[in-house]
């Protein structure tokens, strides 16, 4: 069973208002070639749906701040009953995905073959004791060794989230909501602003890590809370594919008991952003891969703020150092997801805040 008691109790408020509605949630990697014009307090976009047009926002005038909150008092009495979405073995990716405000909640339970459990996840916007709406997710994917034969302990399972940025199928992400996609080059500062709650069942069991000196197994499961940005080479076009990804940035909030990064954590020192909180920095250099950089925080918390800009650049300056590609200008960001990587484990996950806010 799912454990929902401990659920988070925070009120939120949506500066662009927007009423909850269905939409399929798909990856970064997959954008729309709709837009629409914006209004007077936000930023002009490019809004046409001519083929081969640019879909990249145009910024607004510099100095412009904007703000967007996870979730809004003023929406929950748009809030569908019926929104809880459910993926399980027989119906990997049921999931439609939940568009609330200028966010996109989705189960993303995209490894979920590897396991042999019986496993369930499930999606839904709640309103809290404040009637704001809160994203949660409650998941159950059985024990460490519930893997088909020839995968491994450390494969995730699933990614479900909070995306925010510009997806395919949800009207509400178009450059007048989220600013996204924008190449590099025209980023603003990006502040985000997170708080998260969960719980544990301790019903599952994991190894016995003897190469860490344990004496009994773990239990209850292991996943990470993260936020990740995607890059593309280039920002999507109307009637193209969607382009590849380019480069994938990670910044873990919190790991769980056994694992960190796949990878190899960097011989350079922590990093220290603008707010003084030293991460440990992980590539994958020895797997071939020069596009992938994770940042795991050495202080975890449950509450605070990042800011991304200070990754970015933290790439751009070291990418030698690190042998990693180099983080071009004109590579194009799409969006920004906060979720947790699930490995194995019986519990929930919730959202009390994502809020994004842009300097230009």
């Amino acid at each position: 069973m799912f454990n929902l008691k401990n659920l988070g109790q925070t009120t939120f408020r949506l500066i662009l208002p927007a009423a909850l509605c269905w939409s399929i949630c798909l990856s970064p990697l997959a954008y729309s070639d709709s837009s629409k014009k914006t209004n007077n307090k936000t930023s002009a976009s490019k809004a046409t749906s001519k083929p081969n047009t640019s879909l990249e926002c145009t910024p607004p005038r510099k100095g412009t701040i904007l703000k967007n909150r996870s979730a809004s008092k003023g929406n929950s009495s748009a809030l569908n009953p019926n929104n809880r979405q459910c993926v399980s073995p027989k119906a990997q990716f049921a999931g439609k995905g939940i568009v609330f405000g200028n966010f996109c909640l989705e189960n993303d339970a995209w490894n979920a073959h590897r396991s042999t459990w019986d496993w369930k996840q499930c999606i839904e916007v709640l309103k809290n004791d404040d009637d704001a709406l809160i994203a949660t997710w409650q998941y159950d994917w059985g024990d460490e060794d519930s893997l088909v034969e020839g995968f491994q302990e450390w494969e995730v399972k699933s990614f479900p989230g909070v995306v925010f940025g510009y997806n395919e199928g949800s009207p509400k992400n178009s450059c007048s909501d989220s600013g996204l996609p924008l190449s590099v080059k025209k980023l603003p500062k990006f502040k985000i602003d997170y708080k998260y709650s969960d719980t544990q069942s301790n019903r599952r069991k994991g190894d016995l890590d003897e190469w860490k000196g344990a004496s009994t197994p773990t239990t209850g499961g292991d996943r990470n809370a993260i936020i990740r940005a995607t890059f593309h080479p280039s920002c999507p076009v109307s009637g193209k594919p969607a382009p590849p990804e380019a480069f994938r940035l990670l910044v873990w909030l919190e790991t769980g008991p056994e694992r960190t990064p796949t990878g190899n954590p960097s011989t350079i020192d922590p990093f220290t952003d603008s707010l003084g909180q030293k991460f440990s920095v992980y590539t994958k250099i020895t797997w071939a891969n020069d596009a992938y950089i994770a940042f795991t925080a050495i202080d975890e918390k449950k509450a605070g703020s990042i800011v991304l800009n200070d990754f970015i650049q933290y790439v751009r300056r070291n990418h030698k150092k690190l042998e990693l590609t180099p983080f071009k200008q004109d590579w194009c960001l799409g969006s920004i997801k906060f979720g947790t990587e699930i490995w194995w484990g019986e519990g929930s996950f919730t959202v009390e805040q994502f809020d994004i806010t842009r300097l230009y």
